[in-house]
């Protein structure tokens, strides 16, 4: 997308953005999804970022496509107006355009066919998508059908279960896009499709004032009372936490405090001992952990290792997150020692801790969670904070915070948590650490499989010296590099 800069400038003195396409790279939608970040932070409506870019994509990449459809019926003269030649078009397409887009782009960048994307800045911002033909009476009336769809199912994932397009891909996106809008507290009115003057506009209202929606749901309701009914962490740990924050500690004393719990002695050397932790030497004894690592840090393992064991006792057979979890934490101390940023044991222990409320997620309603992680793919995406609220009504980023506030969690560890699929939100203090691990989980999650790197955050890659996917690659080969040479022990798994 060229004027990338000069469109940020534009954001940042409300004035209207106008872009032309007739074909959207993973690059494109990168950007614009940077450019969306901007303009939400200015209306105030940054946290709906993830919602509204799910929206946008699924009108931007339907749109494309239906330009795309529009020029092979000119090229080869067939008549969308006329049923039976857009019966026989339409199969066409899908075949020889839709299964094969990516061997077509000089086909589309040379078409008479574009859209053009507009963010105009009145009491709120209202986002137009406008394709230069208009739609024919068949897809109309198939719009109109997809939105009265809409109003009959609970949840995304119920249509997308439901749903089956053996034609066209945007019969699911236009109920989506319905549902992600209830979701937020808007409704159909906001979404519009329509022809005017020739062409097609899609457009998003987003209005300055947005009433809250509290989402209902059965899961949902489940899933809270199986945090309600996780224990509190031991009594045992709270005179070794007070002594942790006082000001007048003597490092023997606590010392002999958490001897006195033998099985807790062990987990704090075993961790201090992990591959995970950043102890260059052998920790043989309390003290000397608490020496090298400061209390402040004693404390956050106290936190990591009885999370660990109150989690790991309630839901067992959660090797592979926990695996994930200790990768990622490898992978967070090495990117905040190589760029020099501080709190190293608190950002090793939030990876640690980053995806606990997915654990529980997936413990208590293990289907229901791998179906959002599908669907979420399918629209290729990455973060899943968006489907899991529209879908049950919480994400497992903030099942985590529920769970880091039950137990009482320092605020870095909390916002780690929290924030770790969406780093922009993450409140300054804690921004720098909230990223860390955000790549980190990234990096990792690649380790594990395919990961899309234009579904990712423009200014956290850059922040980071990544700012192509052969930077992105690079990035990762050296961490996995430094993971396989380092992880020889494991406190998680």
């Amino acid at each position: 997308m060229d004027h990338f800069e000069k469109l940020k400038q534009r954001v940042t003195g409300k004035s209207d953005i106008e872009i032309t396409f007739r074909y959207i790279t993973d690059e494109d939608l990168q950007q614009i999804y940077s450019l969306l970040q901007l303009i939400l932070q200015k209306i105030g409506k940054i946290y709906l970022c993830e919602y509204i870019f799910m929206m946008l994509k699924e009108i931007l990449v339907n749109s494309i496509r239906a330009s795309a459809k529009r020029e092979y019926f000119a090229r080869n003269s067939l008549d969308p107006e006329n049923p039976e030649d857009y019966k026989t078009g339409i199969i066409r397409f899908k075949n020889e355009i839709i299964l094969n887009w990516s061997e077509h782009v000089g086909f589309l960048n040379r078409s008479q066919f574009f859209i053009v994307l507009r963010f105009k800045f009145d009491k709120g911002i209202t986002i137009e998508v406008i394709n230069n033909s208009p739609l024919v009476e068949y897809e109309r009336s198939r719009i109109n059908a997809r939105l009265t769809t809409a109003d009959k199912y609970k949840n995304i994932l119920e249509a997308y279960n439901d749903l089956s397009d053996s034609q066209e891909s945007a019969g699911l996106g236009i109920v989506m896009t319905v549902l992600l809008l209830k979701s937020i507290g808007l409704n159909k009115s906001n979404f519009k499709i329509e022809s005017i003057d020739g062409n097609t506009i899609s457009s998003l209202t987003i209005p300055e004032q947005i009433i809250p929606v509290e989402i209902a749901s059965e899961i949902r309701d489940k899933i809270l009372r199986e945090v309600d009914m996780l224990p509190s962490l031991p009594e045992s740990l709270k005179k070794i936490m007070e002594m942790c924050n006082s000001e007048n500690l003597d490092f023997g004393k606590l010392a002999l405090e958490i001897e006195k719990n033998p099985a807790l002695s062990a987990d704090l050397l075993k961790l201090s001992n992990s591959s995970s932790f950043i102890t260059r030497t052998s920790v043989n004894t309390i003290l000397q952990a608490i020496k090298i690592v400061g209390s402040d840090n004693v404390l956050n393992m106290l936190y990591a290792v009885s999370s660990y064991k109150v989690i790991k006792e309630k839901f067992p057979r959660m090797e592979k997150e926990w695996a994930h979890a200790n990768k990622t934490s490898i992978f967070a101390v090495k990117i905040a020692q190589d760029f020099g940023i501080g709190f190293l044991e608190s950002i090793n222990v939030g990876a640690l801790l980053h995806d606990i409320g997915k654990i529980l997620l997936l413990a208590v309603e293990g289907k229901l969670f791998i179906a959002i992680q599908e669907l979420t793919k399918n629209l290729q995406m990455e973060n899943t904070r968006a489907l899991e609220e529209a879908s049950i009504g919480i994400s497992h980023s903030e099942l985590g915070t529920l769970l880091a506030n039950k137990w009482n969690y320092p605020r870095e560890l909390s916002a780690i948590i929290q924030y770790h699929q969406d780093p922009f939100l993450a409140p300054a203090e804690f921004k720098r650490s909230v990223e860390v691990v955000y790549l980190a989980n990234i990096l990792s999650n690649k380790m594990e499989g395919d990961v899309n790197f234009y579904s990712f955050d423009l200014d956290v890659m850059h922040s980071f010296n990544i700012y192509s996917l052969e930077d992105f690659n690079a990035f990762h080969y050296k961490l996995e590099s430094h993971y396989n040479s380092n992880n020889k022990n494991s406190f998680f798994g």
